[in-house]
């Protein structure tokens, strides 16, 4: 660790990143737009007017920015890699 340097800031290599997966369950009511909501988050897209309730189950998963990352960073500088996984 470098003298006077708060270890959160301490330069990691890149084979040290850290990979977190973050996991989430949306419950709700048969229409109450479960899958419009996911559909929204992961690809920004919303369809009016969509009845047809979804049967079975639908899963998404994206890679999230990480809030702790310096604004002015690149993300290949990022040492937390956050995937996550709605269905």
């Amino acid at each position: 660790m470098q003298k006077g340097v708060p270890m959160h800031r301490v330069p990691q290599p890149q084979h040290q990143r850290c990979r977190v997966k973050l996991q989430c369950l949306v419950l709700g009511a048969a229409g109450a737009g479960k899958t419009s909501l996911l559909r929204r988050y992961f690809h920004n897209a919303f369809q009016a007017g969509t009845r047809v309730p979804t049967l079975g189950s639908d899963f998404y998963t994206g890679r999230v920015p990480n809030p702790l990352q310096e604004p002015n960073s690149s993300s290949t500088d990022s040492h937390v890699l956050i995937n996550l996984q709605m269905w």
